[in-house]
């Protein structure tokens, strides 16, 4: 274990990162649908704060086996995210429980140089498989409060949506950037754990990051209002993401 270097994430690691990342979905049967353009778009956007302070990476050679990182909470929200993991073939040496405990020691140091006395809370996910996660999870005083699921659809089949016909539907234009906001920040306040962000945070994480397909994103609108919309953006090739789904409260349960 002696060529095991443990640094800070650098602009130069958003390749070997990306290919962890996907390992880490492979191994527990997700869909490795991350890019190096997604990974590169964490940092540039401002997601991850500050990678020299806030990353943690474990890398052996070329290759990244382990890592912790740290979103800060957006907007008035109690939430750090950490997100990371350690690859199968490394696990049972103790890298998760001293990522995990480093993650606890940043984030309170990000709660005390951002929003001093708040009560912020650490959120970590995992995959439902991995359950040496979860029991390294519970050491640290963490429950499970949610569960995700993800879906996909073959698009060679056909499909029947059967819209509303008196909403006209159109695609994503710069134009309708602030109407489309106000109807995410309606549409995701029933949303679990969601926060409020600026309209320049969320334009910049939801629609100017790498991939987004403006021409694939469809708005319902009803009038000058964005009733409904779907975000999509574009993965790898061949492989298209709903980012975003959402209908407004007045809207919902007329198809």
């Amino acid at each position: 274990m002696s060529d095991l270097i443990w640094r800070s994430y650098a602009d130069a690691d958003a390749p070997a990162f990306t290919v962890f990342m996907r390992e880490m979905a492979i191994a527990a049967g997700a869909d490795p649908g991350l890019t190096e353009n997604e990974v590169g778009s964490w940092f540039t956007s401002g997601l991850v704060r500050d990678p020299a302070a806030d990353t943690r990476l474990v890398a052996s050679g070329d290759a990244i086996v382990a890592s912790a990182m740290l979103a800060p909470p957006v907007g008035d929200g109690d939430r750090v995210d950490s997100f990371g993991g350690v690859l199968p073939g490394w696990r049972g040496r103790g890298f998760g429980r001293e990522l995990l405990s480093w993650s606890f020691s940043r984030a309170r140091q990000l709660r005390d140089e951002l929003s001093p006395g708040a009560n912020w809370s650490l959120d970590a996910d995992a995959y439902a498989v991995e359950t040496t996660a979860f029991a390294l999870f519970e050491r640290f005083g963490m429950q499970p409060v949610r569960y995700w699921y993800e879906m996909a659809a073959d698009l060679s089949a056909a499909l029947s949506p059967r819209p509303r016909p008196d909403l006209p539907v159109v695609s994503f234009s710069a134009d309708y950037t602030a109407a489309l906001f106000a109807a995410h920040n309606e549409a995701m306040a029933d949303h679990f754990d969601f926060e409020l962000t600026s309209l320049d945070d969320w334009s910049q994480h939801d629609l100017y990051q790498p991939g987004f397909r403006p021409d694939l994103t469809r708005l319902a609108l009803d009038g000058d209002q964005v009733a409904g919309y779907v975000l999509a953006g574009e993965e790898t090739p061949g492989r298209i993401r709903m980012n975003e789904i959402g209908t407004r409260r007045a809207w919902r349960r007329q198809g």
